[in-house]
């Protein structure tokens, strides 16, 4: 989970650091309404919020929609197990 309402120069960095060790499905981005898009973030979703309890409902949908993704993803030691 990644907040980019407040600009920092590393953010866009960490962001690319992500890229390359992580599914981008399991990179939330977060930003409070009003938050400018910078860096290298331009063609990335961003979820935008008002309210402490949007995002709370925010990061609920897409925690739970990133549960779901990693349940329907091959056990690796099934994959081992089968050589």
């Amino acid at each position: 989970m990644i907040d980019l309402s407040h600009e920092r120069p590393s953010v866009a960095h960490e962001i690319g650091l992500c890229d390359r060790e992580f599914d981008r499905d399991f990179i939330l981005l977060m930003a409070r309404t009003g938050t400018p898009r910078f860096g290298n973030i331009q063609t990335r979703i961003v979820n935008y919020y008002a309210t402490l309890d949007e995002l709370r409902r925010i990061m609920q949908r897409q925690l739970r929609m990133m549960c779901e993704a990693l349940e329907a993803m091959p056990d690796e030691s099934d994959e081992e197990d089968e050589e």
